[in-house]
């Protein structure tokens, strides 16, 4: 077996946010029993996220007596800036190498793709035309990863909330997680606008009207005759005070599955079909999980960090220069 120290779990996201291992801890058993020699692709497509296809390779090489193999995966490329540092990449050898001459090896490939990044969009000279130096956006990377790094480990204490905690903090806070009350309607309008009469607007609208009452399909006209096509009309759910008071005070009286008359709002004449409705309450517990246990646990890290930068104040040596009391002759 490896030694704990020896293992770094990876993901994708915020760089320097620690990871929830709580999840990765229940799926070691099953990652176990899958392991096998040649499952190199299946853990390339596995790393995937934004990629269309798997990204490896593998090269062998003669090193006397036998033959050693590196193989590699990666997944995201181009990325250039700190702040979309997405890409993961992992280089797995049996041949038997001083981990300094890795180290120099990644820092050679490194700066190869590098170069190659900065070729792709434009060369050196485009990057000093943009005012972007590579050699600094080189050393930036380097000082945001180990300040990223040093974050982790800052952080890493920081202990994921139990159940029961985030419970008691969702009844505690319960008036957060109120909903108003929505509704889902499709409309058919006509405008009023340049060339187009009030008078004719109507007309068209009630001439639509009147299809609809012999027969016709909603979403069909709305989609083919409305002066806001697409979409069966749909315009989603949406609260009070997200449409004008006009086209509110007609959907929100509907019942579910009715369609009102023509009715006017300043945009012209409509005629609108309640889709659905949902009544004011609250988010479940379910729904807002995941998002109170980032909240308490970017609480939590917060704290951890503002008590290292604490102690580091106090353990500080600050030296003020004083000024030279000579005066020029």
């Amino acid at each position: 077996g490896a030694a704990v120290e020896t293992v770094l779990p990876f993901s994708t996201g915020v760089i320097g946010e620690p990871l929830p291992m709580d999840r990765f801890e229940r799926t070691i058993p099953l990652a176990a029993e899958r392991l096998r020699e040649d499952g190199w692709l299946d853990a390339a497509a596995a790393i995937a996220t934004t990629d269309i296809v798997p990204k490896g390779s593998t090269r062998t090489a003669d090193l006397g007596d036998r033959t050693a193999v590196v193989t590699g995966i990666a997944k995201g490329s181009g990325m250039i800036r700190p702040d979309m540092a997405t890409m993961l990449a992992f280089v797995a050898t049996d041949a038997a190498v001083a981990p300094d001459a890795l180290r120099s090896m990644v820092d050679d490939a490194v700066e190869t793709s590098f170069r190659e990044i900065i070729e792709r969009h434009g060369g050196d000279q485009k990057f000093v035309e943009s005012g972007i130096d590579p050699d600094r956006l080189r050393a930036d990377i380097q000082a945001r990863l180990k300040v990223d790094r040093l974050i982790a480990e800052v952080t890493s204490k920081a202990k994921s909330p139990k159940q029961k905690e985030l419970a008691d903090f969702y009844r505690r806070n319960k008036s957060r997680f109120r909903t108003e009350e929505m509704v889902r309607a499709a409309h058919i309008v006509k405008h009023v606008e340049k060339g187009v009469t009030q008078q004719q607007a109507r007309d068209a609208a009630e001439s639509l009207y009147a299809k609809l009452q012999a027969g016709s399909s909603f979403e069909e006209i709305a989609d083919s005759q409305s002066d806001c096509p697409g979409n069966g009309g749909d315009l989603g759910y949406f609260g009070r005070g997200k449409m004008v008071t006009e086209f509110e005070n007609v959907v929100f009286d509907l019942d579910v599955g009715r369609t009102s008359g023509v009715f006017q709002t300043v945009f012209g004449f409509h005629i609108a079909k309640v889709l659905d409705r949902k009544p004011a309450g609250f988010r479940p517990f379910s729904a807002v999980k995941s998002d109170l246990e980032k909240e308490i646990m970017d609480e939590r890290r917060t704290k951890l960090l503002e008590a290292y930068v604490d102690r580091l104040r106090e353990s500080a040596k600050i030296e003020v220069p004083q000024p030279d009391d000579r005066s020029e002759a």
